[in-house]
């Protein structure tokens, strides 16, 4: 071969070295061909860029050597069988020069040159697709919280609903009975004990109208770091000397809009907890309120919260701790770790509802035998007056002498149109009875009533309903709206009940004392 043709075969060479290369080094990725015995054979740049290693370097190693030491078998055994069978489809962490773990995606196939069997593939970054699959994962698992959180509250609300009537009944018929019963006796004794039950158990069911979200609160804008410091002073008397309490208030503007009596109950039920947590060994309960401005990505990832100025209320102890398991479910109702008689479990449940109730959230974060972190957000409200009265208010009782009124009870409840029967006629009135709202507007057609006292919720024609057809018919008596949905009538269902005509709303079950004080503040004013 003469010296021109020799040059033109190597200038031919070059180029085709120099336009492989340029391919190769353009992709995406790390592209490697690597030998049976785990040797690289051809690479590109970025396998130099990404592993910090220099290609004599490269060319030396073993291909699991790029790898995290946790995976590197596996990639071994990876490798081996796409030799046999054919392809290769791997993620791994890729272990650079410096010692920092980069996950991917390695996509590969067994080709033969020239006889000789090689593994040729390209590698991908995939950070960010695990960043995204675990962002997605715990999206996932909030949405199903909050889902089942929604199904849980449902389900007290409407077991709440049928509960408050069966108290109805058994708190009437036992002031009925006490009535008849004589002061010191063993029977009024044990009828005491039959009311005080009714009270613990209505009690318990605005727990559970309180987490199913259906006890709307009077919400007014208040000085969260003056409730707190008040609630610690009291907090910290009932502590044991086992626990040491420490307290930072550094919020400069706490202003919330909430409800102080919810606030109280939910500092109170988180400190409980952690007294509990340290109860054995003892320990330190931390509590501090600051401030904090949530951009929209961490917002976003607290829930429903809005982007914007917060305060953060965190509660800490360095109690056992809780393990994963555990920490999933603390919020569920009636999910207890306490033994047999220390409590129902529903403890944090009602401070989470009382939370969102209030626009907030709420997160927790524990490990077995280091404490847990208890952090509530509450938005803050800028520029609004603090509130520093009582949120009680008064019960405007109105005084009247026993008068022969007729009293019509409208409820599809009988046993709760006969204690209400017995109960109204023990104070002197007339009573009438019906069954729905139908024959309710009939009776009071033919025999007009003085007061009307139905039930809001029974089929067919509804409580709203008769209300409606009350008042457009006959406006000169009186309307008494009762409810065994507890304090939501008070709040969701109370304007709209007074649109259609109502004059009082109440919540069962009823204590007779409350029932004749609104009876009596509604004829007067009638």
């Amino acid at each position: 071969m003469d010296s021109t043709k020799q040059n033109h075969a190597q200038q031919e060479l070059r180029e085709n070295k120099e336009f492989s290369d340029s391919i190769i080094n353009s992709l995406p990725g790390n592209f490697y061909v690597v030998t049976e015995e785990g040797k690289a054979l051809l690479w590109n740049k970025q396998v130099e860029l990404t592993s910090g290693y220099s290609a004599e370097e490269v060319g030396t190693m073993l291909t699991e050597a790029f790898f995290a030491v946790e995976d590197r078998e596996r990639v071994r055994e990876t490798v081996g069988r796409a030799f046999w069978g054919g392809e290769v489809d791997l993620e791994a962490r890729v272990l650079t020069k410096e010692g920092r773990e980069i996950p991917y995606h390695y996509r590969g196939v067994r080709v033969n040159v020239g006889g000789r069997p090689l593994l040729i593939g390209l590698g991908l970054d995939i950070t960010a697709r695990i960043q995204a699959r675990e962002e997605n994962a715990r999206l996932d698992s909030r949405l199903r919280s909050v889902q089942k959180m929604e199904a849980i509250g449902t389900l007290a609300g409407g077991i709440a609903h049928d509960f408050n009537n069966v108290l109805a009944v058994v708190t009437g018929f036992t002031e009925l009975a006490m009535g008849d019963a004589k002061e010191g006796t063993t029977q009024m004794e044990n009828l005491q004990e039959v009311l005080d039950a009714s009270k613990r158990a209505k009690n318990l069911v605005q727990q559970m109208l309180a987490f199913s979200r259906q006890e709307n609160r009077e919400r007014l804008p208040l000085d969260l770091q003056r409730i707190v410091k008040g609630t610690l002073k009291h907090v910290r008397t009932n502590l044991p000397e086992t626990i040491e309490m420490r307290q930072r208030l550094e919020a400069e503007s706490a202003t919330v809009m909430g409800n102080a009596i919810e606030i109280h109950q939910m500092l109170i039920h988180l400190c409980t907890n952690a007294e509990q947590a340290m109860r054995e060994e003892g320990g330190t309960l931390d509590v501090s309120l600051t401030e904090e401005v949530l951009d929209t990505e961490t917002a976003s990832g607290l829930g429903n919260l809005r982007p914007g100025a917060h305060v953060k209320l965190v509660v800490r102890d360095t109690g056992r701790g809780m393990e994963k398991a555990v920490m999933e479910r603390v919020f569920d109702p009636f999910f207890t770790t306490r033994a047999v008689g220390e409590g129902t479990g529903m403890g944090l449940s009602v401070v989470h509802g009382m939370v969102t109730g209030m626009g907030g959230g709420i997160s927790v974060g524990s490990e077995w035998g280091k404490g847990s972190t208890f952090t509530v957000l509450l938005p803050r409200l800028d520029g609004i007056g603090r509130e520093t009265g009582s949120m009680e208010g008064s019960q405007g009782v109105i005084a009247d002498e026993a008068r022969r009124e007729t009293i019509l009870v409208v409820d599809d409840e009988e046993p709760i149109r006969r204690m209400l029967r017995q109960m109204l006629e023990k104070e002197g009135f007339r009573v009438q009875e019906a069954s729905d709202g139908k024959k309710a507007i009939r009776m009071q057609a033919a025999e007009p009533a003085d007061l009307v006292i139905t039930d809001i919720f029974m089929p067919e024609t509804d409580g709203f309903e008769t209300i409606r057809v009350l008042r457009e018919r006959f406006s000169d008596m009186g309307i008494l709206a009762i409810s065994g949905g507890g304090k939501t009538v008070q709040g969701d269902l109370l304007p709209l009940a007074k649109m259609l005509g109502a004059d009082r709303v109440l919540a069962k079950p009823l204590e007779s004392k409350e029932l004749m004080e609104a009876i009596r503040e509604v004829l007067a004013s009638r």
